[in-house]
């Protein structure tokens, strides 16, 4: 195999492990009615398929008393899906991608707040309160020092495979 063929299989290779960082991401809430997010949740954070358009993260708040009473984080949807639907809470969001509206619904006896935005995980403003249950707490037993608990669920981001840095070492080892 030529230098110049190895060079370039190895380029097409290693380009498959990096994505091009123009990908949303945007908060979900699952498990509830339509995104609507439990008691503490915030909910996970998700990419945006290529298929959507105009994309943006969208977050609506239901909030009484300045108290966050209702939550939904849809996560990544298209801006004009996302005007729709803010106006079935009478709200209007316009075109900028970076903005949010709030109205005062008579029927809900609270005001309700739409948001979209267009930075990774923005749909984050606003917080759901945990509901405070009275009960008795048990002491757990402390975990092992083998547990690893960090945000990517164990699982380290890795920028290269084993093939790949064989063939990496292997392209470096043809050009000396």
């Amino acid at each position: 195999m030529s230098t110049k063929t190895l060079c370039l299989f190895s380029l097409f290779y290693l380009a498959a492990f990096f994505t091009s960082g123009l990908a949303l991401k945007c908060l979900i809430c699952s498990g509830g009615d339509n995104g609507c997010c439990k008691s503490g949740q915030v909910g996970e954070s998700a990419e945006c398929g290529r298929e959507v358009k105009n994309a943006v993260c969208y977050e609506v708040e239901g909030n009484e008393d300045g108290v966050t009473t209702n939550l939904m984080r849809l996560g990544c949807i298209g801006l004009e899906d996302a005007k729709r639907k803010s106006k079935k809470y009478g709200i209007t969001l316009g075109d900028s991608k970076n903005k949010c509206e709030s109205v005062y619904s008579e029927r809900e006896r609270e005001t309700i707040t739409a948001c979209v935005c267009d930075t990774e995980d923005c749909n984050s403003k606003y917080e759901l309160p945990e509901k405070k249950v009275e009960e008795e707490v048990t002491e757990e037993e402390p975990a092992s020092e083998d547990v690893v608990d960090n945000e990517n669920r164990g699982m380290g981001l890795v920028p290269i495979s084993t093939i790949g840095m064989v063939l990496f070492n292997i392209l470096i080892n043809s050009l000396y």
